[in-house]
C-alpha cells in the first residue's frame, strides 16, 4: 500500500482528543455513608461491567473518526497486478499533444469551443495519472511552431500548470506531422512505453504535410542569406479544398500518417480526440486586404481593395469599416449568399508621408480572429528616382542625352503641378559623380543606370545591396558599356554575383539611325509574360499590337537560354538580327528588390536604337509601368502572416532596438547588429530578425540610432491570420478511421488510462471517506440509544 499525500497522516493524532476528553471528564465522587445509597450500590455492582464495555466501545468509535478520515484524506492506493520484480518496473510515458490553432476557438451560440472543450478532457486524464503515480507527461503545442513546455516529467502539477496557463489558443495555424515528429523525439529519448493523446478539432490544414519553409532573403552583393518574407500577407490566400476522396495522398496526410505508423509500429499507442464545433458550423472572414497602386504618395488618392468570403448556411449582409491610422471610418454593406466572396473597396487618401495602418473590420461571429486585417503602407512624399549617364553622353544636351526622354516623361514639370502631376522626383548624375560617392545610393526609390561603362566592385555591391534591401534598379547598356566588366562584377559565371537579370554578349544591329543602310532588317517584340505588371497598360489589343510590330534595329544580345535564378524574361526579340530569341525586357528579383534590364532604349538621339519614342501611345505607358514596377513597396516586407520573421532596414547604427507588441502585450528588446551590411556601412543595417509573431495585429519595431541627432523611430508591420484556418473543413472520425489505420479515435473524450501498465493502482481513499461516514454515525446512533436507556 501507498499514499498519495502520505503527509497527511499525521492527522491520525487528533484519536487523541476524545481519548483526552474522556479522561479530563472522569470525576472523583466524594464518599458519602447513605443508608439508602446500599440499594443502589448493589445494583450499579451488578452493571457495572456492562456499562465500562459500553463507553469504552464509544471511546474507540470516536477515536477511529480522526483515524479513517486522515487515511481517507491521504488517498491510500493498492497495487494489483501481476507480480514484476520493483527495480524492472517501468511507468507509462504520456505525451499530449495541444492543438492551438485559432480554428480551435470556434465558438456556436449555445456550444462550447472545440478549445474549451479539450481542456475539460484534459483535467481528469491528469488527475488519472497523477494518482498512480511513477508516470511521466509530456506535453506538445501544436502551433506554427512545435513547442514542449512539459517533457518527460514525474510531476503532473506542471502539466496542470502547463494546462492551466493556456487561457486562450494561439492566432495562427497548426501543423500536427510537426508536433508529432517532437514526440517521436521525446519518447525515443525515454525508456518508458509511450502513449500519445493527440487533442485537435482535426482541421484539414492541421493534418497537412505543412507549409514550405521560409525562403532567405539573398543579398546579392556577398550571397549570404538574411532573413526574407516569402508571401504577401496581405494578398489572398487559396486554402485547400477537399477533393472529396479519401486518399491520403490527395488529401495531403502523408506525412502524419506516416509519423503515427511509426510510433504504432514502435509499440506506442496512439489515441486521437475529435473536438470539431457541434452543430451547422458558418464563418465570415477577411481574406485580403490590398492597395492599388501599391506606390502610395502623399495626397494622391489611392483604392483599398478587401475580400470577404462568406461560408455559412444563410445569406448574410456585412458591414465593413475601413479605418486609417485607427480614425476616418469609411463604411461599406454588402450582401454575400452561402459560400460567395465579394470585394468593398475604399478610397484613401494619405496626408503625410511615412507608414501608415489600414485596418478592415466586419462583425464579429463565431471566429473573431478572421474577422478584422491589417495592412502596412508606407507612403512617400514623391517616387525618388536617380538617373546614371554614362561619361560619354553626360555632357551633350538634354535631349541628346540616353536618360533624357524618360526624364521627361516621369517629371514633365520638373517638381512643378500638382501632387497627381509630380509622383516622380527625378535627379540626375553622371557616371564618375555617382561611383565616386556612396551617398547617392541613399535616399533613393529607383536607380537607372543609362550607357554606364561599367560598374566598380565596390559600386557593385552598394547596388544588390541596394536592390536586396527593397530598391529599384533599371539597367540600360549602351554603345559604351563593357559586357565583360558588367558581366564580371554583376552577374558572375552562373548569375551568382550581383544583380544583373542575364549574361551580356554582344550589340547587335546596324549603327545608323532608324534603319538607314539597314537593308530593312530589323526585329520586332513578342511580350513573353503578358500577366507581368510592367504589361498591365497593354492589355489593350491593339496597343499591344503597335508594341509588338514597332521595329528594334539595334539592341545587347544576351545569353536567354540559361537564365539566372529569380529571372525571368518580360520580352524577347523576333526576327532580324535577334537569334535565339534575346531578350529585350528582363527581370530579376533579389531580396526585396527588383531589377529590370532593357536591352534597346527609349531615347530622342539621332542614333537611337528603336522607334518605341515614336509615339505616346508606347513611350508614356511602357516608362510608367517600367519605373512604377521598379518602385512599387512590397507589401510583403511589412505585411506577415503569423509566425512569420519581422526584419527591417535602417539607413544608420542603431543604439537601441526593441518590438511593441499589439493588444498591449508589452515591449520586447532585440539585439543589436553585429555589423552592416556586407561590412559597409553604406549599405545600411539590417535588424536581427524577430521570430515572436504569435498574435495578430499591428507590431511597432523601434529604432534609436547612436546619433543623437537623429530621431528615433518606428517601423510598423501588419501581422494576419492565416485564411485558409477559417475555412473550418474538418476531417470526420470516420475518415480519422480509414486514413490513419492503427490509430485509436476516441469520439467520447474519455479515455480510462488503467489498463497503461502491466499493473494497476486501486484507490481506496474513497472507501475510507465511506467507512468514515458508516463510523461516525455508528457512534452517534450508540450514544444515542445508551443515553436514553441509562435515563
Amino acid at each position: 500500500m501507498s499514499f498519495l499525500h502520505a503527509g497527511l497522516l499525521g492527522l491520525a493524532a487528533l484519536f487523541t482528543v476524545p481519548l483526552i476528553i474522556h479522561i479530563i471528564n472522569r470525576r472523583r465522587y466524594k464518599r458519602v455513608q447513605w443508608a439508602a445509597m446500599e440499594y443502589l450500590l448493589r445494583a450499579y455492582k451488578q452493571n457495572r461491567r456492562r456499562l465500562r464495555l459500553e463507553s469504552l466501545l464509544l471511546l474507540l468509535l470516536r477515536c477511529a473518526i480522526p483515524v479513517i478520515l486522515a487515511f481517507a484524506i491521504a488517498r491510500p492506493r493498492l497495487t494489483q497486478g501481476t507480480l514484476v520484480d520493483p527495480l524492472q518496473r517501468q511507468g507509462t510515458h504520456h505525451v499530449f499533444v495541444i492543438d492551438r490553432s485559432y480554428s480551435m476557438g470556434y465558438r456556436l451560440a449555445t456550444a462550447e469551443r472545440p478549445f474549451d472543450r479539450m481542456k475539460q478532457a484534459l483535467v481528469p486524464m491528469l488527475d488519472q495519472i497523477g494518482q498512480r503515480g511513477s508516470e511521466k507527461v509530456t506535453v506538445i503545442y501544436a502551433g506554427e511552431r512545435a513547442s514542449v513546455p512539459v517533457s518527460a516529467d514525474l510531476d503532473t502539477s506542471k502539466a496542470q500548470k502547463a494546462l492551466a496557463r493556456l487561457e486562450e489558443p494561439s492566432d495562427g495555424t497548426s501543423t500536427l506531422a510537426d508536433a508529432i515528429q517532437e514526440a517521436k523525439r521525446v519518447i525515443a529519448a525515454e525508456p518508458d512505453p509511450a502513449r500519445v493523446y493527440v487533442f485537435s478539432d482535426f482541421h484539414r490544414i492541421a493534418l497537412s504535410s505543412g507549409r514550405a519553409e521560409e525562403p532567405a532573403i539573398v543579398d546579392s552583393a556577398t550571397q549570404a542569406p538574411s532573413v526574407a518574407p516569402v508571401s504577401d500577407a496581405a494578398g489572398t490566400a487559396n486554402p485547400p479544398t477537399s477533393n472529396g476522396s479519401g486518399d491520403a495522398e490527395a488529401l495531403g496526410f502523408e506525412r502524419m500518417r506516416d509519423l503515427c505508423q511509426d510510433l504504432v509500429d514502435g509499440g506506442t499507442k496512439v489515441f486521437f480526440f475529435p473536438v470539431t464545433p457541434r452543430g451547422v458550423v458558418s464563418n465570415t472572414q477577411v481574406t485580403s486586404l490590398d492597395m492599388e497602386p501599391e506606390n502610395a504618395v502623399a495626397r494622391v488618392p489611392v483604392r483599398v481593395h478587401a475580400e470577404i468570403v462568406h461560408r455559412g448556411p444563410q445569406p448574410r449582409e456585412v458591414l465593413a469599416r475601413l479605418r486609417v491610422d485607427g480614425s476616418n471610418d469609411q463604411v461599406r454593406r454588402i450582401r454575400l449568399d452561402t459560400g460567395e466572396s465579394g470585394e468593398v473597396s475604399f478610397v484613401v487618401r494619405f496626408l503625410e508621408p511615412g507608414m501608415h495602418s489600414v485596418e478592415i473590420e466586419i462583425g464579429e461571429d463565431g471566429l473573431p480572429l478572421d474577422d478584422r486585417r491589417v495592412l502596412v503602407a508606407t507612403v512617400r512624399d514623391r517616387i525618388r528616382v536617380l538617373f546614371v549617364e554614362g561619361r560619354e553622353t553626360a555632357e551633350q544636351d538634354d535631349i541628346l542625352q540616353e536618360s533624357f526622354l524618360m526624364r521627361s516623361v516621369l517629371d514633365p514639370t520638373r517638381g512643378a503641378g500638382g501632387d497627381e502631376v509630380t509622383l516622380f522626383e527625378t535627379s540626375f548624375v553622371d557616371e564618375d559623380r555617382f561611383q565616386s560617392d556612396p551617398s547617392f545610393v541613399r535616399d533613393q526609390d529607383v536607380i537607372a543606370l543609362f550607357d554606364v561603362s561599367a560598374p566598380r566592385a565596390d559600386v557593385a555591391g552598394r547596388l544588390a545591396s541596394f536592390v536586396a534591401r527593397g530598391g529599384g534598379l533599371l539597367i540600360a547598356p549602351g554603345a559604351h558599356s563593357l559586357p565583360d566588366l558588367w558581366n564580371l562584377r554583376s552577374f558572375g559565371t552562373a548569375g551568382q554575383d550581383g544583380v544583373l537579370p542575364l549574361r551580356l554578349l554582344t550589340m547587335t544591329g546596324p549603327a545608323t539611325m532608324l534603319g538607314v543602310d539597314s537593308g530593312g532588317r530589323y526585329s520586332t517584340t513578342r511580350i513573353a509574360a503578358s500577366d507581368h505588371p510592367v504589361f498591365t497598360d497593354f492589355e489593350n489589343p491593339e496597343l499591344r499590337s503597335i508594341l509588338e510590330h514597332t521595329p528594334v534595329y539595334r539592341f545587347w544580345q544576351t545569353d536567354s537560354e540559361r537564365p539566372p535564378e529569380g529571372t525571368e524574361i518580360l520580352a524577347e526579340l523576333v526576327g532580324g538580327d535577334a537569334q535565339g530569341r534575346p531578350a529585350l525586357i528582363a527581370s530579376r528579383t533579389l531580396g526585396r528588390g527588383q531589377c529590370l534590364l532593357l536591352t534597346s532604349n527609349l531615347s530622342f538621339r539621332p542614333d537611337r536604337w528603336n522607334r518605341l519614342d515614336d509615339t505616346d501611345l508606347l513611350r508614356f505607358p511602357l516608362t510608367h509601368s517600367l519605373f512604377h514596377w521598379l518602385a512599387r513597396q512590397t507589401a510583403i516586407a511589412a505585411n506577415r502572416s503569423v509566425g512569420q520573421s519581422l526584419v527591417a532596414w535602417v539607413e544608420d547604427k542603431p543604439a537601441n532596438l526593441y518590438v511593441t507588441r499589439p493588444a498591449d502585450r508589452g515591449r520586447v528588446p532585440l539585439p543589436l547588429p553585429t555589423g552592416p551590411a556586407n561590412g559597409n556601412e553604406a549599405n545600411g543595417w539590417q535588424t536581427p530578425p524577430f521570430n515572436g509573431t504569435a498574435y495578430a495585429g499591428l507590431y511597432r519595431v523601434g529604432v534609436e540610432f547612436e546619433d543623437k541627432t537623429k530621431p528615433a523611430r518606428e517601423i510598423l508591420f501588419a501581422v494576419n491570420p492565416d485564411p485558409a484556418e477559417g475555412v473550418l473543413d474538418y476531417v470526420g472520425t470516420e475518415a480519422l478511421l480509414r486514413e490513419f489505420p492503427g490509430i485509436d479515435v476516441r469520439s467520447d473524450l474519455e479515455l480510462d488510462l488503467g489498463t497503461a501498465t502491466e499493473s494497476t493502482m486501486s484507490e481506496l481513499g474513497r472507501y475510507f471517506m465511506v467507512l468514515a461516514l458508516l463510523v461516525v454515525l455508528g457512534e452517534s446512533v450508540l450514544a444515542g440509544f445508551l443515553g436514553t436507556r441509562r435515563q
